[in-house]
């Protein structure tokens, strides 16, 4: 069982996004399972690396997308999620100097906790709006 699993809830009425939170999901969870099976080093900072890539590119595409559209909150959403990459360094940090245990637990309650309240807080707001120009 994964550790944080898609749910229609999150969706932000956009495919392309929809698709990017689904991959950047599997990616915390590929990480997870990492730190808690005790994997090689090398095998971990991989998966820091491309977490971290791949957090920068969705929240680029977020960012160009609520330009678009001219969403009210961008600023405050940037911020967010130059907090998590901020975060996300942080615990890369931990695990390098040895501290994988501290690292893994405190990544999974902060990625979980950020993910959904992300996804279904500040993600949805712009995803109304999407939405409702659909419609």
């Amino acid at each position: 069982m994964s550790f944080i699993d898609w749910h229609p809830d999150f969706s932000v009425n956009h495919d392309d996004l929809d698709s990017e939170h689904r991959e950047f999901i599997d990616a915390v969870n590929r990480l997870r399972s990492g730190l808690f099976e005790h994997r090689p080093k090398e095998s971990i900072h991989e998966l820091f690396e491309f977490l971290t890539r791949y957090a920068r590119k969705h929240f680029e595409d977020e960012e160009n997308l609520m330009r678009e559209i001219g969403y009210p909150g961008f600023e405050q959403h940037k911020a967010a999620h130059e907090e998590l990459l901020k975060a996300i360094e942080a615990h890369e940090l931990h695990f390098r100097d040895g501290r994988s245990r501290e690292s893994a637990e405190l990544l999974t309650f902060l990625l979980k906790s950020w993910l959904v309240d992300h996804l279904l807080g500040m993600d949805r707001q712009y995803g109304y709006l999407l939405g409702h120009d659909a419609s």
